[in-house]
């Protein structure tokens, strides 16, 4: 160990899937400071080409040029027993998904004030070429947003993020959509444009599935949600069966509900808008505040899963750089491995765009972080298993 590497001490794996696993980490240097992380670890079998390598290459350049206290502050890019690890800040507290239906509405509306900010300083932020990155998330949902324990809020895995500039790495094959179904606004069904109104109409799925516990758009069913996506007055006449749902919320975050779940794009807020928005009305309805209602919650035990590195202590090794890119990694420690095991929670999907002429003939690659379905729909249904999309921040 040289005087500059650090050291690693793995805690819990907090998530597994395919291509590696994210664990808690106690991260020591030379000097003797120590701080926990969170170490984001890829498999060793992947190759500097592999689509995981860039996304993991772009999301760790991404981070590091985003800042906004609502966005995962990314420290390093390393090897980890050989593997690629980018290492980030770990927050202690739980994802949104977990208080569906138990926070109150004035701390809800401060999250989406925070998320809604985040998304609007990742949109306007500015590459190394001096550009606008133009960024758009693609994948808001519950189980990307952290709250901390104090009150912290923290967008999660910009991994599958669109965004302009020369340091992109990473592409979405033409005519494919990536995101989660449950969550995904109509008209990415329908153009190859990725529009940061987008992400404000996952944001409106978020809030709605936190007040209702339901989902706005159902079961992500994939023929269901086209059908709407396609058929403006099928998607209307969802909408108000699931906003009837919400007849005792005040009308005033019924209000901003159906300006972000609007069918139309243009019609949506913009996400400083919706920021805005969400910190006035806040101000305005009674109960406490998401500083005070986090710090009075039960916070749920760390949900840990096995891992094959949990408990080993693990000196940095160098990442092989060439134009900028982490190419290989630098023989690091011998560590053995166990069986990788996968997990069975849904992640990102990819989805073929639907000319609006069809309402039936689409393909659709449910990624899962440990197994993917494709299916083939058509006269009928054709599913294979396929290889996992990859493990996500938690």
């Amino acid at each position: 160990m040289s005087a500059s590497q650090r050291q690693f001490r793995i805690g819990e794996c907090l998530g597994r899937g395919g291509f590696g696993e994210v664990y808690r980490a106690t991260m020591s240097s030379a000097g003797g400071i120590q701080a926990t992380v969170a170490v984001k670890v890829l498999r060793a079998d992947l190759g500097a080409e592999a689509d995981a390598m860039r996304r993991l290459r772009d999301e760790g350049r991404l981070l590091a040029r985003l800042h906004h206290p609502s966005i995962l502050k990314v420290y390093d890019m390393v090897t980890l027993d050989e593997r690629v690890t980018l290492v980030a800040e770990y927050v202690e507290g739980a994802d949104l998904a977990e208080w569906c239906c138990k926070i109150p509405a004035r701390p809800l509306l401060q999250v989406v004030a925070a998320v809604a900010g985040a998304l609007d300083a990742a949109f306007s932020a500015v590459g190394q070429d001096g550009q606008p990155l133009r960024l758009v998330h693609r994948d808001i949902k519950p189980t990307n947003i952290r709250m901390g324990r104090h009150g912290e809020i923290k967008v999660l895995d910009f991994g599958i993020a669109h965004f302009q500039g020369s340091e992109r790495e990473a592409r979405t094959d033409t005519g494919l959509v990536v995101g989660s179904l449950p969550y995904m606004a109509p008209e990415r069904f329908r153009s190859p444009s990725v529009d940061p109104a987008s992400d404000v109409f996952s944001l409106g799925c978020t809030v709605y599935e936190c007040l209702t516990g339901e989902r706005f758009l159902g079961d992500g069913n994939l023929r269901a949600v086209s059908k709407m996506a396609l058929r403006p007055e099928r998607f209307a006449a969802h909408a108000e069966g699931r906003m009837a749902l919400l007849s005792n919320e005040d009308p005033r975050v019924l209000e901003l509900l159906g300006s972000l779940l609007a069918y139309e794009p243009s019609v949506r807020p913009s996400a400083d808008e919706v920021s805005s928005r969400c910190e006035a009305l806040a101000d305005e309805l009674g109960g406490p505040s998401l500083r005070t209602w986090c710090r009075a919650q039960p916070w749920p035990e760390l949900a840990a899963h096995e891992g094959p590195l949990v408990g080993r202590l693990i000196t940095e090794g160098a990442l092989q750089i060439s134009d900028g890119h982490v190419q290989s990694a630098q023989p690091g420690p011998v560590i053995h491995r166990t069986p990788q095991e996968t997990l069975d929670e849904p992640g990102p999907l990819a989805v073929p765009m639907v000319e609006p002429t069809r309402s039936r003939g689409a393909w659709i690659a449910l990624g899962c972080v440990g197994l993917a379905v494709v299916s083939l729909l058509a006269s009928g249904v054709l599913s294979v298993v396929a290889a996992g999309v990859g493990v996500y921040f938690l």
